[in-house]
């Protein structure tokens, strides 16, 4: 239908729809890359922790066979 693409073109120029979803799609991406560092953070404070619980077990242990 003719009448309705020419509304559609009109509204989408008017509204500046492809603009504002190319603005979307670029700021969900760099939330997603926020949150794919922020897990990585996490991730890594996790296992320096878990570490530093193993080192404190070693030292523990040497203390005691002393």
């Amino acid at each position: 239908m003719p009448i309705l693409e020419a509304l559609h073109a009109r509204l989408e120029g008017d509204c500046e729809i492809l603009e504002r979803a190319k603005a979307l799609e670029r700021k969900l991406a760099t939330l997603a890359r926020t949150a794919e560092t922020l897990l990585e953070t996490v991730r890594c404070t996790s296992s320096h922790r878990v570490e530093w619980y193993i080192v404190g077990l070693i030292l523990l242990e040497l203390f005691w066979s002393v």
